[in-house]
């Protein structure tokens, strides 16, 4: 609802990242309440798995190594909403936390 309204009233490029789904992946991010193209959501997912997997493989840092190899679905597809929402020119972003606690990914904004 927030993120229609944001979009229609004020005429934002607004972006929308929810879970779960319930029949598409997709569904998770979404930009003017739109589902992203299954090119580009395929496009912007291997980009982002690319760079973990660069940073398990090449990082002197045991933390980088375990937090990329150990990543979850659902910190996986924040960070792929983080990516997807840069490449798409979104103006604002509407974030539906995960479980709460210090674990959660969505704890990076303030």
């Amino acid at each position: 609802f927030v993120s229609k309204l944001l979009c229609e009233a004020y005429g934002k490029r607004v972006g929308l990242f929810t879970s779960p789904h319930l029949f598409d992946v997709r569904e998770r991010i979404q930009i003017n309440n739109a589902l992203i193209d299954k090119d580009k959501f395929t496009e912007y997912f291997f980009e982002v798995h690319d760079e973990m997997t660069k940073i398990a493989a090449n990082s002197d840092s045991d933390f980088d190594r375990e937090s990329a190899s150990r990543s979850n679905f659902f910190r996986f597809m924040f960070l792929l909403s983080l990516h997807a929402f840069q490449k798409e020119n979104v103006e604002i972003a509407v974030y539906e936390v995960g479980i709460g606690g210090k674990q959660d990914s969505t704890n990076i904004f303030p």
